[in-house]
């Protein structure tokens, strides 16, 4: 499975983080990414994406708003 986050301060993203590569799952998996650049006091959107051999499915959008 390799899994990234799409994000922007669209819902139409814009950005990806790398592709992590995760060999074998089960159950429930914790990830999370450190993003540098991002404008202070700013509202991003962001979503999971997924992609294993039975296709790519994606997360609902979210959103954050950074630190001023």
């Amino acid at each position: 499975m390799t899994w990234w986050f799409d994000y922007g301060k669209t819902a139409n993203y814009g950005q990806q983080t790398r592709g992590m590569q995760e060999s074998s799952v089960s159950g429930t998996l914790s990830i999370s990414r450190n993003i540098a650049g991002l404008t202070p006091g700013t509202t991003y959107h962001y979503r999971i994406g997924s992609q294993t051999t039975a296709g790519t499915v994606y997360g609902a959008d979210k959103t954050l708003t950074t630190a001023k």
